[in-house]
């Protein structure tokens, strides 16, 4: 898998995988994303499911951060974040949820397949 680096404006670069997004690529994203923060001129990094934006100042080598985007991305590991699972309580249908009925008539869906939908994957 290859990332597409290009110029976003004057002070800012894009650094693309091409779809599908996949875990492991968002995993070796953040890990670009954790390395690029400490790079010399970078002002911000924008981790995105299958892109990362950097930002950086106007004294900053465009060229270098492109070169070393590029590295990165062909030395990265994927990052394993830590996370927790954090349970929200959810009502649907009713006072609590009068948009049911409407993702449902939109989507197609029986208003039961909208919540069994939402409610199976963990997030």
């Amino acid at each position: 898998m290859q990332c597409t680096i290009h110029r976003l404006g004057e002070l800012a670069l894009l650094c693309e995988v091409p779809p599908p997004a996949t875990l492991n690529c968002q995993q070796r994203i953040w890990a670009m994303a954790s390395r690029a923060s400490n790079w010399a001129g970078v002002v911000d990094v924008v981790p995105g499911m299958n892109n990362l934006t950097l930002v950086f100042g106007p004294l900053a080598d465009a060229q270098r951060l492109t070169t070393q985007l590029r590295e990165a991305w062909e030395e990265s590991q994927a990052l394993v974040a830590d996370g927790k699972l954090v349970d929200i309580e959810v009502a649907y249908g009713g006072d609590e949820g009068p948009d049911l009925r409407e993702v449902a008539k939109h989507t197609g869906l029986s208003t039961a397949e909208v919540v069994r939908r939402h409610t199976a994957p963990e997030y």
